[in-house]
């Protein structure tokens, strides 16, 4: 009974998670993925298919600093870009493997900041909240549900 509970009330959180504004989607997820490093509850980068992420990162780092946020907005939001669509193709792992990355590189401020008068919103706070109350791996399956879900629907069609 206690599984069903926390499977619903998980499943309620991601729900809140992505009802929110893309850019209290993306903050929450940067806190999250820096938390979860400095936690080391999620498995380093180099073991997690980091080549294929890393390649995705640096061509997203080759674009104008203003237009990564907007290109990561995007994913965010499942818009229909060559960014999103090819999130879309990335394996899972690779999924992982880059927001991962992207926190790193925003912690080191080579990737993307927020808006200066950026601040999360009082239904972001309370799933944040909610998120600090959860066991490393229950923050890591979050992590992973939210962002599978994330990139273009648009399916590729196939080549007759």
């Amino acid at each position: 009974m206690a599984n069903i509970q926390s499977e619903s009330s998980s499943d309620k959180l991601v729900q809140q998670f992505r009802q929110l504004p893309v850019d209290d989607q993306l903050s929450i997820l940067w806190q999250l993925f820096h938390q979860m490093e400095k936690a080391e509850a999620i498995a380093t980068a180099d073991q997690i298919t980091p080549q294929t992420a890393q390649l995705f990162l640096q061509k997203l780092l080759q674009i104008d600093k203003p237009q990564r946020l907007a290109i990561v907005r995007d994913i965010v939001a499942k818009a229909d870009t060559r960014f999103g669509r090819g999130y879309s193709g990335l394996d899972r792992n690779v999924q992982l493997a880059f927001w991962y990355e992207l926190a790193q590189a925003i912690e080191q401020r080579k990737a993307l900041a927020p808006p200066e008068d950026y601040a999360l919103s009082e239904r972001a706070e309370a799933v944040w909240r909610s998120l600090q109350t959860s066991s490393a791996q229950e923050k890591a399956e979050f992590a992973q549900t939210v962002i599978l879900s994330m990139g273009s629907d648009v399916a590729e069609l196939p080549v007759t």
